[in-house]
C-alpha cells in the first residue's frame, strides 16, 4: 500500500522486518524484491508522486571544490527518484573494474565480477532493458572495432588499432521510470508500506551502539512517527546516503560508520568533456560508433584492458558525435570546401580572403582535407567524448556545512576533486588514438586540451552520476560497508546504490547498483528467513 505520512496520526510508531530509506531506482529495486517474501517492509520517499518545490530544495547545497552541477538540480526528490529525468544508457561494469590494480589507488572490489554479474539479467528485468547481450562485435556483425569500407584486416597498422581498442555496446532503458512502472505493483503487495512525505532526520542507536533501533521520520510540516525497524537500508543517493549516516551523530558523532573518516570520502562522477576533433578520412568508419543513426544502441572505442596495464591508465571510452562548425577546425575545413567547390566550377567565391584566412588556421586538417582520395561528401568532422572512470580520490567528498535546511539538517558541501592520472588517462589515450588512426588511414586528430596539466579546463564536466561515498570493502580501515553492503561496526545497517562502488569503471552506474541492490535482496531474504 501507499500511504501519504500527513495522514497518520503524529507519533505514530510502525514496526517492519525492513526499513528501505529513499524511493529511488535503489529503494524501489529492493522493494520490488521483497514483494512476496513474507517479510514486513516500509519504504520511506521525502516526496510525493510529484516534483515539489519545497522538498526539492532540501538538495540544495554548496559547490566548494572543482565546479559541479548545482545540487537541487542534479538530482530529483520525489517517488522514483532520479530515474524521473534518466537517458536510459545501461551496461555491466568489467572485470577489470574489480581488480585492483597497483596503479589505481584503493581499487579492488571485495567482492568478484562473477558475483555480481549473476544479478544483471534481473536487473536487464527490472529496468525493461530490451536485450541482455552486450556482444558488440555480434550486433554490428563485424570483428573490426571501427566498421566501415572493407580493408585489408592484416595490415600491420590496422592490427595495431585493434590490438589497442575494443567496441563497447550501450543498450537502453525505455527509460523505466521506476515511480510510474512499479507504483501499482508497490500498492497492491501485501508485505510493503510505502510512505510518501516521509522525510528521514535521524538514524537512531539509541539502546545500543551497534544496532539501529530506530528511524526518525517528519513531514515538512512537522508531522512525525518513528519506524521501528529489523534491518534498514540507505537508498537515498550518492550524495544524500553520505549525509545522513554523518548526521545521525547522536550516539556515534563522528556519524555511523564513520569510525576512520571514510563517510563522503571517495565521491565521484564521470568527467564528460569534448576534448578534441577527428576529421576522417572516411565518413563510413565512424558511421557505426555516432549517435546520430542508433535508438535501441549505442557503440564506443574503449581502451583495452591489455593497454590499460602496459601505459598504467585508467579505465577510458570515447563516443563520436558529428559536429559541423562548432570549432575552428570546423570552420576552417568549412571554408576550404566552399573555396574548393566554387574554384572547381570556374566560380570565383563570395568571401575568398575571409575563408582563405580560416583555411590557413587550420591547415593540418585542410591538407587532410583537400588531399583526401575520397568523395568529399564522405568526409565527417566528429567531436570526440570522453568516457572515464574517476580514479578512486579520497580528497573528494561530501561534507556537512554550516547553512541548515528547514528540516534543521546541515546542508551538503560537495568538494569534487580529480587526479593526476584521470588527466594523463585522457591525454594519453587521445594521444594512442590520434597516433593509430593516421597510421591506419582513417583521419586525423586535433587535441583541444593541453598535453601537460595546468588546471581541469573549464568545459569539464559531471555525468550526474554520484559514486563513491560509501565504499565497499573487505575491511573498515578501507571502507564504509563489508561485501554484503552492510555498515561496518552495525549490526542491521545496509546501503543500496552507487555511493557503495568502490571504484566506478567507465560505464553509467544505474544497471550496475540494481545488480548489487538485488544481490543485497537475496542475502536481506535469507538473513530474515524470507521467501527467496
Amino acid at each position: 500500500m501507499i500511504i501519504d505520512l500527513r495522514s497518520i496520526p503524529a507519533g505514530e510508531e510502525l514496526a517492519c522486518d525492513v526499513c528501505i530509506i529513499g524511493g529511488g531506482v535503489a529503494g524501489i529495486a529492493l522493494a520490488l524484491e521483497m514483494i512476496g517474501a513474507g517479510v514486513n517492509v516500509i519504504l520511506l520517499e521525502s516526496g510525493g508522486f510529484d516534483y515539489e518545490e519545497e522538498t526539492q530544495d532540501l538538495y540544495r547545497g554548496k559547490d566548494v571544490g572543482i565546479p559541479y552541477f548545482e545540487l537541487d538540480l542534479a538530482r530529483l526528490r520525489f517517488f522514483g527518484g532520479t530515474s524521473n529525468h534518466w537517458g536510459g544508457w545501461s551496461r555491466p561494469l568489467e572485470p577489470i573494474d574489480f581488480e585492483s590494480r597497483d596503479w589505481v589507488t584503493d581499487s579492488g572490489w571485495p567482492i568478484s565480477f562473477s558475483e555480481f554479474s549473476a544479478h544483471l539479467g534481473r536487473a536487464s528485468e527490472i529496468l525493461e532493458i530490451p536485450s541482455y547481450d552486450y556482444d558488440a562485435h555480434q550486433a554490428l556483425k563485424s570483428e573490426a572495432p571501427l566498421v566501415g569500407r572493407d580493408y585489408d584486416r592484416d595490415k600491420k597498422e590496422l592490427a595495431e588499432f585493434e590490438e589497442a581498442f575494443d567496441l563497447g555496446l550501450f543498450r537502453f532503458s525505455p527509460p523505466t521510470l521506476m515511480g510510474e512502472r512499479y507504483r501499482a505493483d508497490l500498492e497492491s503487495a501485501d508485505n510493503i508500506k510505502v510512505l510518501l512525505h516521509a522525510n528521514v532526520t535521524d538514524i537512531g542507536t539509541v539502546r545500543s551502539p551497534d544496532t539501529v533501533d530506530s528511524v526518525a521520520v517528519t513531514t515538512l510540516g512537522g508531522h512525525n512517527c518513528t519506524i521501528k525497524p529489523k534491518k534498514v537500508v540507505l537508498a537515498a543517493g550518492g550524495v544524500e546516503n553520505a549525509r545522513l549516516l554523518l548526521t545521525s551523530n547522536k550516539t556515534h558523532h563522528q556519524g555511523l560508520g564513520n569510525t576512520h573518516d571514510l563517510v563522503g570520502r571517495y565521491f565521484a562522477d564521470h568527467v564528460e568533456a569534448h576534448t578534441g576533433y577527428i576529421l576522417t578520412s572516411d565518413h563510413s568508419h565512424f558511421f557505426n560508433l555516432t549517435a546520430e543513426h542508433r535508438h535501441e544502441t549505442r557503440y564506443s572505442l574503449d581502451l583495452s584492458p591489455s593497454v590499460q596495464r602496459d601505459k598504467k591508465l585508467l579505465n577510458f571510452g570515447f563516443s563520436f558525435h558529428k559536429a559541423p562548425n562548432m570549432s575552428v577546425s570546423a570552420e576552417g575545413v568549412s571554408a576550404a570546401k566552399r573555396l574548393k567547390d566554387n574554384l572547381s566550377k570556374g566560380e570565383w567565391p563570395d568571401h575568398f580572403f575571409s575563408d582563405l584566412g580560416k583555411a590557413l588556421m587550420d591547415i593540418d586538417d585542410v591538407i587532410s582535407f583537400l588531399g583526401s582520395k575520397s568523395d568529399t561528401d564522405q568526409k565527417g568532422l566528429y567531436v570526440i567524448m570522453n568516457k572515464l572512470e574517476p580514479e578512486p580520490n579520497r580528497d573528494s567528498r561530501v561534507l556537512l556545512g554550516r547553512d541548515k535546511d528547514r528540516l534543521g539538517m546541515p546542508r551538503v558541501e560537495l568538494d569534487w576533486q580529480l587526479t593526476e592520472l584521470d588527466y594523463r588517462t585522457i591525454i594519453e589515450s587521445q594521444k594512442l588514438l590520434g597516433k593509430l588512426v593516421g597510421k591506419a588511414g582513417f583521419g586525423r586528430l586535433k587535441m583541444e586540451w593541453d598535453q601537460d596539466f595546468d588546471g581541469w579546463p573549464a568545459n569539464t564536466t559531471g555525468g550526474y552520476h554520484h559514486m563513491g561515498t560509501t565504499r565497499m570493502a573487505a575491511t573498515e580501515k578501507q571502507g564504509v560497508v563489508d561485501s554484503n553492503a552492510k555498515v561496518f561496526g552495525i549490526s542491521n545497517l545496509f546501503v543500496a546504490g552507487s555511493s557503495v562502488f568502490p571504484t566506478f569503471g567507465k560505464v553509467n552506474p544505474t544497471m550496475n547498483l540494481v545488480a548489487l541492490t538485488v544481490r543485497l535482496a537475496h542475502y536481506l531474504k535469507a538473513q530474515l528467513g524470507g521467501k527467496k
